[in-house]
């Protein structure tokens, strides 16, 4: 017997809640978490993604996915630019501190 929850209209708004909290506090870790979730429950019940009376959470569930995909990728980008910025700054350093301790 499988222990999968139902589908229903009340777990989709909580799933989309919870993926819109995590994404305003920067929880990536929590993101990942709803984001399996997420795919196990649509995955235990494929036929949900059809249902009309489901049709309006689906989408709003789908929305905020992407709308946590854009700001996780952007998040992403942020980081790799302040590491690049603090590489260039680390090695302008050393440059400069060689460049200070040279015997003349």
């Amino acid at each position: 017997m499988e222990n999968s929850p139902k589908v229903t209209s009340a777990l989709l708004k909580r799933l989309t809640n919870c993926i819109e909290e995590a994404v305003e506090h920067q929880d990536w870790d929590a993101l990942k978490q709803l984001d399996m979730t997420m795919g196990n429950i649509l995955r235990s019940d494929p036929n949900c993604l059809s249902e009309p009376a489901l049709r309006y959470d689906i989408e709003k569930l789908k929305f905020s996915h992407r709308q946590a995909f854009c700001a996780l990728k952007k998040a992403a980008c942020e980081l790799e630019n302040k590491l690049e910025n603090m590489q260039s700054e680390q090695e302008r350093a050393q440059a400069y501190h060689l460049a200070m301790t040279m015997e003349y």
